[in-house]
């Protein structure tokens, strides 16, 4: 093992992904230096890297997407991550300029053993479900159908977890064949980019498993699309508690790619390396994002 704890992400399927990993790792590496990062890929996603670009990872974890299970890779980060203490975050971020990992850590409880972002919560009592986060599923029928009081809208872009019991039951639950057949069988099952949304497992693993977050509503995460703002100032992003930019809006507007640009080009050059990759909207590349 590495490191005690360390980041994660995953870049498999297109070179978007390998060349956002590979952004997101140099702007990491210029705020937490020593600090272990790994990327989940596959060749494809690498194929645009040159020897001395992939060089940017601690860690390069080999794995083959299929197209059958597309998230099967985010519902194997327990037992493919080389940490003990793992914090995941999706290829298409950038961590801010000026803030800590340890900080990060800090605001979670040593107790905790499995926390994220979460947006809103709905039980057999009341409703509180954020109508700007997607129902994934009849949620009525979700409780009924796995016997459940209620559940958290997780977001999946950014998880920690522990190596621990009550995790690895979690992850053991989201990789299971009879779970994953229940879920296409719920009323309502939105289709996102031709499948089924990973955060609608999470949402229903996490509730079987009791898991809770550390903190309700609480994200380290600024995306302008949920926060329905223009790109604050850096500081001001600080400030207000974020660690980490998120562009994993289907469509980014001229602003946000200048300002990840420069978040990014900055970075490397702290770290003496050169940044070639611009930030794209998803749906300008990606055949399945283009109706979602």
């Amino acid at each position: 093992m590495l490191n005690e704890k360390g980041i994660i992400t995953i870049a498999i399927k297109h070179p978007y992904y390998g060349k956002m990993a590979h952004n997101l790792c140099g702007s990491f590496k210029a705020e937490n230096p020593g600090v272990p990062f790994a990327v989940i890929a596959d060749e494809k996603a690498l194929s645009h890297l040159a020897t001395w670009q992939k060089d940017i990872f601690d860690v390069i974890i080999p794995y083959e997407y299929s197209i059958e299970n597309p998230f099967a890779a985010k519902f194997k980060l327990f037992e493919l991550s080389p940490f003990q203490g793992t914090v995941f975050v999706d290829a298409d971020t950038a961590w801010l300029p000026g803030t800590k990992f340890e900080d990060l850590l800090k605001l979670i409880s040593p107790d905790c053993d499995y926390t994220g972002i979460t947006e809103g919560h709905y039980n057999v009592h009341e409703n509180n479900l954020n109508k700007g986060y997607p129902e994934w599923a009849d949620s009525a029928h979700v409780l009924e159908t796995f016997m459940i009081d209620g559940f958290y809208q997780w977001r999946s872009e950014f998880i920690y977890f522990k190596k621990c019991d009550e995790v690895k039951m979690m992850f053991t639950l989201l990789n299971d064949p009879e779970f994953n057949e229940q879920i296409k069988k719920l009323k309502a099952v939105v289709d996102f980019a031709g499948t089924i949304a990973d955060e609608l497992y999470f949402n229903i693993a996490c509730a079987v498993s009791s898991i809770v977050p550390h903190k309700y509503k609480w994200t380290p995460i600024y995306w302008s699309k949920m926060h329905k703002n223009k790109v604050n100032p850096i500081r001001q992003m600080i400030s207000s508690g974020f660690y980490l930019l998120s562009c994993g809006s289907n469509y980014v507007s001229g602003g946000e790619k200048r300002f990840y640009g420069g978040i990014c080009s900055n970075a490397f050059k702290k770290i003496g390396r050169q940044h070639v990759f611009e930030l794209t909207s998803k749906s300008e590349i990606l055949t399945e994002r283009k109706k979602y």
